[in-house]
């Protein structure tokens, strides 16, 4: 048996979508029939497989692209790489136990925990700049999300708006404020609101 031709040495995601790439213009064959050999929508090769990828490798597509491909990959030492990290390891008395991760990460939490009676993020003690990021952190959670959150979301908000303005109109019944339009001046008009006449 004859030893398995080596294509690439991968160290980077870069690397192997290169080797990939390499790998299917080698075969010589469209993305059209590598898209119906691994029983894939239409044009799921090209957006792996494009310079710059439209779409990522998954689980289920990173095993098709393998097997379609004929590659697999084996996972062998780099004896450099793991001397130069004994090194790091060493100069930072680093000790590679789960006990020592346990107790790094509850040093982690209590540092947060000490930030935040310190004042927590720098970012959120200015109006400003708390508001910019209230709205980032707002926008990333928005992108995550489904349709139907996103509809969740909107009707719940929608509601809590409905029942604040209710609250506030029973707080001024109960404290014998006049309403807007009691209190406007009759020499003002109405606002020109959809059927107001």
């Amino acid at each position: 048996m004859t030893e398995p031709r080596q294509l690439a040495v991968v160290r980077t995601w870069r690397q192997l979508h290169e080797a990939l790439r390499a790998r299917s213009d080698e075969l010589g064959w469209k993305r059209e029939t590598l898209d119906q050999l691994a029983n894939v929508g239409d044009g799921h090769f090209s957006k792996l497989l494009a310079p710059v990828p439209l779409k990522n490798l998954g689980p289920r597509s990173f095993e098709a692209v393998l097997g379609t491909l004929g590659l697999k990959l084996i996972v062998v030492e780099d004896t450099a790489l793991v001397e130069a990290m004994r090194r790091r390891a060493s100069q930072h008395n680093i000790s590679m136990t789960r006990d020592h991760a346990k107790a790094k990460s509850g040093a982690c939490r209590a540092n947060r925990r000490r930030a935040k009676d310190k004042g927590g993020n720098p970012l959120l003690r200015n109006p400003d700049t708390a508001r910019e990021f209230n709205r980032a952190m707002a926008m990333r959670r928005w992108a995550k999300s489904s349709a139907a959150q996103r509809r969740r979301a909107i009707a719940k908000a929608n509601k809590a708006r409905i029942a604040k303005r209710r609250r506030a109109r029973r707080a001024r019944s109960r404290s014998g404020r006049p309403s807007v339009s009691a209190r406007r001046p009759s020499g003002l008009a109405a606002p020109p609101w959809p059927g107001a006449c």
